[in-house]
């Protein structure tokens, strides 16, 4: 390239940050093949420039270089300014004002020519003699190779200490993928000294699978991304010395809205279509976050145990997301057992609505949680408190409560709401056949 103002190569002003990279056989009018106003540069070769004035090579301005290499070209201050060199390889001192400490006034032993280390010479003054900024965890220098190998990056552009270094690069990385996808297939590519199969590691859930790369191309098998979590990815090869490399991304899936159950469903975790869908209520719910929806289609579930509130249940929704049926309590079924299992646990904040509970040693649990649309029938407990609902100041709305045999109540409200429901042929042994209402209950 070249130029009749600054910059031969690179101009960078107002907090731009160059790293990595090679500025070779460039012309300026006004010096500096690579040019900083307020800017720096990190990791970079700057040979075989030249210039009609000032200098050839790296040109600062109230900038830094740092692990730089500039060695057939000259690089110096912007008359007038201020500036450091920091840890790079130059032909001459810098000025007393600029000399960040660390440099070296020794050949950094390039190639023929001229723009390209010799790697395999392991002498190289340049080699681990930079300074590591926290930029360089998991970059990799111009060629792919990891961007620090031995403990301390090398100067210039390219990493100089292992011979015939394997890379590999991930093409298509993505911080985040839209809501509803649940799997994500790396791909990239390797440099020839790659050798044998790749390994896909799953940092997140310590998973590793080998696959086959073709030639310098690579495409790794689907990883599935657990919704409202970050899975971190890593791809490794290694040469024929055994020297491994890897790249790696972190992938974050949003929040899913709607997990589904239905009893045909192949059960893939996260459940979030038809296809897909939990073939039990609780996984859904397990699934879920906050503020979901657990949508259940048309079927009779009755299987599965879970302890809450002293007793085990068909069903615990312990967090604030509502499960709701598809067509309603016609058509959807939670069947306990009687005198072992109740039927649901509904906690603070969560939402039961448009189920049958059937037959279950108590049919809901409401502690602080809410029920609506639902008929609850056949349930008893015998000496207990609540055999169809038993609220601890939760909400029943629009609800049947039926055939209900127990103590106190069909419904044992203990403060908390009961509107538009009804009850009917259920048999107390102790006081309220319907409702037993305290603690300061609505009805």
């Amino acid at each position: 390239n070249t130029m009749t103002g600054h910059g031969g190569g690179i101009y960078a002003q107002q907090g731009a940050v160059i790293q990595s990279s090679l500025i070779y056989s460039n012309q300026s009018n006004y010096g500096g093949a690579l040019t900083l106003f307020d800017s720096a540069a990190d990791a970079c070769t700057v040979e075989n420039n030249t210039n009609n004035d000032r200098v050839s090579g790296i040109l600062l301005r109230d900038s830094t270089a740092a692990n730089c290499i500039s060695w057939s070209d000259d690089s110096g201050l912007y008359e007038g300014y201020t500036g450091s060199f920091v840890h790079c390889a130059l032909p001459d001192p810098p000025e007393p004002a600029a000399d960040g400490g660390g440099n070296l006034n020794l050949d950094p032993q390039f190639a023929s020519g001229g723009y390209t280390l010799q790697r395999s010479w392991p002498g190289s003054p340049c080699a681990d003699r930079g300074v590591n900024a926290p930029w360089m965890a998991g970059a990799h220098d111009l060629a792919g190779v990891s961007r620090i190998v031995n403990g301390i990056v090398d100067m210039g552009c390219y990493e100089m200490s292992v011979s015939n270094p394997p890379a590999v690069i991930i093409t298509n990385k993505v911080s985040g993928v839209p809501q509803g996808v649940s799997s994500y297939v790396l791909m990239g590519t390797n440099n020839l000294n790659v050798t044998g199969s790749l390994v896909l590691s799953n940092v997140t859930r310590g998973l590793q699978q080998s696959f086959a790369r073709s030639g310098t191309r690579w495409e790794a098998p689907a990883t599935g991304l657990p919704d409202g979590m970050t899975t971190r990815l890593e791809v490794y090869g290694s040469n024929t010395a055994g020297v491994v490399r890897h790249d790696w991304v972190e992938i974050t899936t949003p929040n899913l809205s709607t997990h589904y159950v239905s009893p045909g469903g192949s059960h893939q975790f996260p459940f979030a279509g038809w296809a897909t869908a939990a073939t039990g209520i609780q996984a859904a719910v397990d699934a879920a976050m906050p503020g979901d929806t657990v949508l259940v289609a048309d079927g009779l579930y009755q299987a599965g145990e879970r302890l809450a509130e002293g007793r085990d249940n068909r069903l615990v929704i312990d967090k604030a997301i509502e499960v709701r049926s598809l067509n309603g309590p016609g058509t959807t079924t939670i069947e306990g057992a009687a005198g072992s299992v109740r039927c649901a646990y509904v906690a603070a904040g969560a939402r039961l609505s448009g189920f049958t509970l059937s037959g279950g040693h108590g049919g809901a649990y409401l502690d602080g949680g809410s029920i609506s649309n639902c008929v609850v029938t056949g349930c008893s407990d015998p000496g207990g408190w609540g055999a169809g609902i038993n609220s601890q100041n939760g909400t029943v709305s629009e609800c049947v409560v039926e055939y209900a045999d127990g103590f106190l109540g069909a419904i044992y409200s203990n403060g908390g709401l009961v509107e538009r429901c009804e009850l009917r042929n259920n048999t107390m042994t102790g006081h309220g056949g319907g409702i037993y209402a305290q603690q300061g209950a609505v009805i």
